[in-house]
């Protein structure tokens, strides 16, 4: 961290920005504190600024079309990852083609890291069609076997774990530290057990504990943006919480999302 505030303070090369930037981010990936947070941002805004120095146009707003498509990318490459961390490092060939095309739409939005991750799940191994069985000999005829009913939707209290989601999150925050989605999962029982849309639908009802009324207009932030990715980056599924929410995040979703962790820190230290 060191290193990137001189790199930033002398006004060094892109080139060498970056390369401390992508470190701190390694380093802090477990979640990091206000003032890294701050740090962070700091050598992004000084990133773009070198950018706009070069002669770099302004880049315009992405289309809806666009948004949806990168939306669809980073969903995507957020369970394709956990997938892989589970074990299992293949990807249906559905998902290759949804993962493609949305690539294709959302080019001119994907960062580096997203089209080198895009590119290595193109060639990741696929699942494989079941092999054709055997054919067998004609058996005696059976009666018909009458199909199960579709099991129901298995219910679950969701506003009992949003509550204890909350209890985490504003811990969290009160230490000035972030929460990667699988820690919170573990730490809050069965959370962990829902699908993603299950999981949204708890994360949706999230509200922050009532606090006194502060005399100065604080500006909104969703306690849930403190939720982030194993390598402490802003979780996919934020953008889908701030959208429901009525957020809508700018292009440059990553520095908001900066800006929203660190004014929850700010605002549960204050006492």
């Amino acid at each position: 961290m060191a290193a990137l505030e001189q790199a930033v303070n002398d006004g060094r090369s892109r080139t060498e920005i970056r390369r401390w930037l992508n470190r701190a981010e390694e380093v802090t990936h477990g979640g990091a504190t206000a003032e890294e947070n701050g740090l962070i941002r700091a050598a992004v805004d000084a990133l773009l600024r070198l950018e706009r120095a070069v002669g770099l146009p302004t880049p315009r707003e992405p289309t809806f079309q666009e948004r949806k498509a990168l939306q669809k990318v980073q969903r995507l490459l957020g369970d394709l990852a956990e997938r892989k961390r589970l074990g299992f490092p293949i990807i249906t060939p559905a998902q290759r083609r949804q993962l493609a095309q949305a690539a294709e739409q959302a080019s001119a939005w994907l960062t580096d890291t997203q089209r080198s991750q895009v590119q290595a799940w193109q060639t990741a191994p696929t699942e494989s069609a079941p092999a054709p069985r055997a054919p067998q000999s004609p058996a005696r005829p059976r009666a018909p076997r009458v199909p199960p009913a579709a099991p129901h939707s298995v219910r679950f209290d969701a506003a009992g774990l949003a509550d204890a989601v909350r209890d985490v999150l504003e811990h969290a925050a009160r230490l000035g530290k972030t929460v990667p989605l699988a820690d919170l999962c573990a730490q809050v029982k069965g959370l962990g057990d829902l699908p993603e849309s299950d999981q949204e639908q708890v994360l949706r009802r999230v509200k922050p504990t009532a606090r006194p009324r502060s005399p100065k207009p604080q500006r909104p932030a969703l306690l849930t943006a403190l939720i982030t990715t194993e390598a402490g980056t802003m979780h996919p599924i934020y953008w889908r919480l701030a959208d429901h929410a009525g957020h809508r995040l700018p292009q440059h979703a990553d520095s908001a999302w900066t800006d929203t962790v660190k004014i929850l820190h700010d605002r549960y230290r204050t006492p």
